[in-house]
C-alpha cells in the first residue's frame, strides 16, 4: 500500500521541498510563510483534505522521484485578500493563495476551503490554465464567473 498509494501521513517538509512558486512569490513572502505555518498547525486529516483540494488525492507520493508534478503556489491578486478563499486546481496541483494578513485568517479561510469547497469542476477554466502556466491571474469575466 505504501509504495502504491504513498504514506498516509502528509509530511509538510516533503510537500514544502516539492513546492514551486508562481510569479512574484517565494518562500520568503509573508503570506506564503503564513501558509506553511498553518499547514504545520493543521491536523493530519486537514492536511489530507488540503492535498485533495489541490490535487484530488489525499496522499503524497512515496518518494520525491515519484512526483509527476511539483506542488505550486500562485498569488491570488484579489483585494481585500482577507475576504477571499484560496482556489485549488486539482489538475495542476496548484493553489491560488490570497495574500492574507494574519495567520488566523489564513488558517480559517484555508480550513474552510479544504473542508467545504471540494467540487472538482473548474480546472479547465481560463483562470486555471493561467494558474498552471504561472501567469498573472486575470479575471476575464467569462466562464470563470461562477468558480
Amino acid at each position: 500500500e505504501l509504495l502504491v498509494c504513498g504514506p498516509p501521513e502528509v509530511d509538510v517538509n516533503v510537500l514544502k521541498a516539492n513546492t514551486v512558486y508562481g510569479e512574484g512569490l517565494s518562500e520568503a513572502n509573508y503570506s506564503v510563510q503564513l501558509f506553511w505555518q498553518v499547514m504545520e498547525q493543521f491536523s493530519q486529516e486537514a492536511r489530507q483534505k488540503y492535498i485533495r483540494f489541490v490535487w484530488g488525492r489525499s496522499r503524497l507520493p512515496f518518494s520525491t522521484a515519484d512526483w509527476e508534478r511539483k506542488h505550486k503556489i500562485n498569488k491570488l491578486p484579489k483585494t481585500p485578500a482577507d475576504e477571499y478563499l484560496p482556489l485549488g486546481h486539482t489538475c495542476f496541483f496548484t493553489l491560488d493563495l490570497p495574500m492574507y494578513t494574519s495567520k488566523k485568517v489564513c488558517y480559517d479561510k484555508l480550513l474552510y476551503a479544504v473542508t467545504h469547497c471540494i467540487a472538482i469542476d473548474a480546472d479547465e477554466t481560463t483562470v486555471a490554465r493561467q494558474a498552471a502556466d504561472g501567469g498573472e491571474w486575470v479575471d476575464d469575466d467569462d466562464d470563470d464567473e461562477n468558480v
